[in-house]
């Protein structure tokens, strides 16, 4: 405790004032005479006794000093007598709902401000149980909206707060127990350069604070803070230093997707969010720290690196030491690899390198930049046993196992390839003419094809004739009864094949508009790659698209013992009846109807 009129006895002259370590209650009553020595340029308040955060306040008053501004507006631990309480209904029960501080207290004027700088949630302190939605009928005359886009609507705050001495340019306010939220407040004067609330327990940075267009470095660190809203820093414009390490704003940072944060810091040149459990950060998170010179992002949780920093050309310091990088991907180096900064140093010392192929890649673009990496000699790597290696000297060793194993690998990759491609070709092979089949189908239905007569009925033609050039002079002189005498329809393919098209799409149109293909067995026959052909396209149209109906009639010539035919036409042979030609040698008449039977049937 201080007199009043102690301060008045200090020289005008004095320029640093120290109050640590006391157990001062800062409030207007008390030491209001300090804020009044114009020509203090330093202030230290840090290490206060840490009970004063629950001593009474004398009710809501209009603060006069740097500690009620932030102790009575922000303190979590500030009860029914330091701060007014309102009654709720909630469920039926009266609950108390603590209000940060209201607009009329301080004769404010009652704006309405657009809806969406009222955020009742986060605002407005709910008791432990009940509904929030039971206080969204509040309105801004009823508390002061929240947050702010900017600094505009506190214009009308400067005339109340006066908290520190007219010409200070420096506050250390640390370890002092303060808390929770550091609030959307207006300074008295836009003189400070340097602010250091370190080590109290703020767990929300709300702001936004303004007039601090003159500091250049601001310390918030060892806070615990849990949430930093997007606008907290828009009145710091010209800040070089930031330090916010040791707080807990790693799932904060993931949300700041276009680097909103850091919008208006354009002349930051010293960035710290180490130790903030960080896991990953948006791709453009320093999109707007043009200028910064030294990231420090060590002690978290980074398991790659995702953001872009290729337009920070002045960037020296990159430090991603005691994080949980094993390896970088490729997309992260290539990142990397994107910084214009000539003189940059990046440090990763102290993260779980893994000594491994498939961190190898990694390790040799590590060394092809050990002149960018901070104490290359002295990195190590983490082998399948756990033990600790120099990667200096583990490269080569790992190369030479990796290597071995790529060329096995490549090895039974070739071996795995040449095996399924001679097995897909014995497949192919074996059902070469099914294939060949629904592919010239396919082409046809598709793409259009031949069609060799206007079809009036089911097929265009009776019976398709399959014969060797040999046996040409039996099919005219013969089998063309079947159409003069019986009225049958013949596709016989020098005839009816259509000069152009390729010849195993005339055989599949031909077969595939036949009611039957007549076989005309004979040695040359067997020996014709294109009856053996027409055979088996016959056989495949019968299975494919008729429903597996035989649709082939054989007319064995020549006595040709059944040992010496074709696995395939004795399958058709056992299964259906066939005509031998020389039984009815002398019985035209008989043989031309028996076969006319066996087209019809």
């Amino acid at each position: 405790m201080t007199e009043d009129i102690a301060p008045t006895y200090l020289p005008k002259t004095l320029r640093v004032l120290s109050l640590m370590a006391n157990r001062l209650r800062l409030d207007k009553y008390k030491i209001d005479g300090i804020f009044t020595l114009t020509g203090i340029h330093s202030l230290f308040l840090s290490f206060q006794d840490q009970t004063q955060s629950q001593e009474v306040h004398s009710g809501w008053f209009v603060c006069n000093d740097f500690t009620d501004t932030i102790q009575c507006l922000s303190d979590r631990k500030s009860n029914k007598q330091s701060c007014k309480l309102q009654k709720q209904n909630v469920g039926g029960s009266a609950q108390e709902l603590q209000e940060p501080y209201r607009s009329d207290e301080f004769g404010l004027i009652a704006e309405t401000y657009p809806s969406d700088y009222v955020n009742f949630v986060d605002y407005v302190k709910p008791p432990r149980t009940g509904d929030i939605q039971s206080y969204r009928h509040l309105t801004a005359a009823d508390i002061h909206p929240y947050p702010p886009l900017n600094c505009a609507v506190f214009d009308h705050l400067i005339s109340f707060v006066n908290t520190i001495p007219p010409n200070t340019k420096h506050i250390f306010y640390e370890s002092s127990n303060l808390g929770d939220q550091i609030i959307p407040y207006w300074m008295s004067n836009d003189t400070l350069e340097y602010i250091s609330l370190r080590g109290n327990n703020f767990q929300y940075f709300l702001g936004p604070v303004c007039n601090v267009t003159k500091v250049k470095i601001l310390d918030l660190s060892e806070n615990m803070c849990l949430n930093i809203y997007k606008h907290f820093l828009i009145g710091f414009i010209n800040l070089e230093e930031l330090f916010i390490q040791e707080n807990l704003l790693g799932d904060d940072m993931k949300t700041f997707e276009n680097g909103e944060l850091f919008e208006k810091q354009l002349q930051l040149k010293i960035l710290n969010i180490s130790s903030n459990r960080i896991t990953t950060l948006p791709n453009n998170f320093f999109a707007h720290v043009l200028n910064i010179k030294t990231l420090d992002i060590s002690h978290n949780l980074l398991t790659d690196w995702n953001v872009t920093i290729s337009h920070l050309w002045q960037l020296n310091v990159l430090d991603l030491s005691y994080n949980q990088i094993t390896f970088l991907s490729d997309k992260a180096m290539k990142k990397l690899d994107k910084i214009t900064s000539q003189s940059i140093e990046i440090n990763m010392m102290h993260n779980p390198f893994e000594c491994s192929c498939d961190s190898l890649s990694f390790l040799l673009w590590y060394k092809k930049n050990r002149k960018r990496m901070a104490s290359y000699s002295n990195v190590t790597c983490k082998n399948s046993k756990r033990e600790l290696i120099y990667v200096k000297d583990v490269l080569l060793i790992l190369q030479k196992q990796c290597n071995s194993k790529v060329g096995l690998l490549i090895g039974a990759s070739l071996f795995l390839f040449v095996a399924l491609g001679m097995i897909f070709g014995a497949i192919a092979y074996r059902y070469r003419i099914r294939l060949k089949y629904s592919f010239h189908m396919f082409k046809r239905q598709y793409f259009g094809g031949y069609e060799p007569l206007h079809v009036t009925q089911n097929y265009a033609f009776d019976a398709f004739i399959s014969y060797a050039d040999h046996d040409r002079h039996f099919v005219i002189n013969r089998l063309i009864e079947l159409e003069q005498k019986n009225g049958k329809r013949l596709c016989i393919h020098h005839r009816d094949f259509i000069p152009g098209n390729e010849i195993a799409e005339n055989i599949i149109n031909g077969i595939h508009h036949s009611r039957k293909t007549i076989c005309v067995i004979t040695r040359e026959f067997l020996k014709s790659t294109w009856c053996n052909y027409e055979f088996n396209i016959a056989r495949t149209e019968g299975i494919c698209s008729r429903e597996r109906e035989n649709i082939i009639i054989v007319i064995l010539m020549e006595d040709i013992p059944f040992k010496e035919l074709p696995i395939r036409i004795m399958e058709v042979i056992g299964q259906e009846t066939y005509l031998s030609f020389a039984e009815y040698l002398n019985d035209d008449d008989t043989f031309l109807d028996l076969l006319t039977t066996a087209i019809e049937n």
